[in-house]
């Protein structure tokens, strides 16, 4: 189905811009190569400088009957809210994820392998206890392999609410990956403490 074209009549709010919308969209859909979508909405709301959006999503086949996305931009035009079902405050701009990249680039302070810059950085937060992180574990490699110039940092992130000793577990590796130097160990994940 083809996604519905816009009334002018629908962008009644000065911010935040099309542009800004089209951006936010792009970093946080534009991965799926089949995924279009049409701005219908830009609107005034009864708060000052709150803005309602309004995008409809669809594929590139047109097979799929279009999907509405309603979403409420904050006055500091850094963060939205997105309406029923998900209410969660999200980070919002043509580069909504920039401040995010930035913090995980400083933070990451993990055992890695490959590149020493982080110029191209994965972090995998996982949890030693965790059966679907050693599921991941293969995947890592490969993305190891396959991207040799990459700095692949494993972050822990122990799951104390269902992995009784996930804290112990990471606890340790911290002590282990300091007495070996960073670059030669990465934890195997899942194994039991």
């Amino acid at each position: 189905m083809e996604l519905p074209k816009p009334d002018p009549a629908n962008f009644t709010a000065t911010s935040p811009a099309k542009d800004a919308v089209n951006g936010f969209l792009t970093e946080s859909l534009g991965f799926d190569e089949n995924r279009t979508w049409e701005i219908e909405a830009i609107q005034k709301t009864s708060i000052e400088g709150f803005s309602k959006v309004i995008v409809y999503l669809g594929d590139k086949s047109g097979k799929t009957k279009p999907q509405e996305l309603d979403f409420y931009v904050l006055p500091d035009g850094k963060h939205l809210i997105v309406v029923p079902p998900n209410d969660e405050i999200q980070a919002f701009g043509a580069k909504p994820y920039a401040s995010a990249r930035a913090e995980v680039q400083q933070k990451a302070t993990g055992p890695y392998k490959g590149s020493a810059a982080k110029d191209l950085m994965l972090v995998e937060f996982a949890d030693f206890q965790c059966p679907h992180c050693k599921e991941a574990q293969a995947n890592m490699e490969k993305l190891a392999t396959d991207f040799p110039k990459a700095r692949i940092v494993f972050q822990n992130y122990p799951l104390e609410k269902i992995h009784a000793q996930a804290k112990h577990a990471a606890s340790y590796s911290v002590c282990v990956a300091k007495l070996g130097g960073a670059t030669r160990l990465l934890p195997v994940r899942g194994c039991r403490v």
